[in-house]
């Protein structure tokens, strides 16, 4: 059927009451990042959508910019070009879509959070205070997970996993 769009629909558990709503594009896109060779470079960007009640929806990741620090093992954000398309998103929807979370890979097979990872999200969930998504595609796989802050505590980040593929 023309037009169809697959969106994946990321919970914690088909009772949880949030979800992570992210476009086949976009992970499509994502994917395009795994490091499959030896030779590939770690990726990352910023993960801009709208928050709706409880649930993220994705609509638009940023890829590695010519700016970034990128290693095997290791993705740094530095290029402003991430925080100037996310507020020209703020500005064109009128503050509805935003940073939502980050994305980056990591070169093995089922993805886990790193030290570093841990305290990054950490330290933005201290600066967001609201669910912040955080997306790790290995090269089989991905960690996904919700970031939020609860009674000074960081709660909720136990991993997300694919809940269903729809078709919308």
């Amino acid at each position: 059927m023309p037009g169809l769009q697959q969106e994946l629909i990321f919970a914690q558990s088909p009772e949880a009451p949030c979800r992570l709503l992210m476009p086949q594009a976009i992970a499509e896109t994502l994917n395009r990042f795994r490091q499959l060779r030896v030779r590939d470079l770690e990726a990352g960007g910023i993960l801009l959508g709208v928050r709706r009640g409880p649930h993220l929806e994705i609509v638009e990741a940023t890829g590695p910019m010519r700016g970034d620090r990128r290693t095997r093992t290791e993705f740094v954000r530095r290029d402003p070009g991430h925080f100037q398309l996310a507020q020209r998103h703020w500005r064109s929807s009128r503050g509805t879509v935003g940073y939502v979370g980050e994305w980056h890979t990591h070169p093995e097979p089922w993805p886990s959070p790193s030290g570093i990872d841990i305290a990054q999200w950490h330290r933005i969930v201290d600066e967001e205070h609201r669910p912040t998504a955080f997306v790790i595609v290995g090269t089989q796989g991905w960690f996904v997970a919700r970031g939020l802050r609860e009674r000074g505590c960081l709660a909720g980040t136990e991993p997300w996993t694919t809940l269903l593929c729809l078709s919308a």
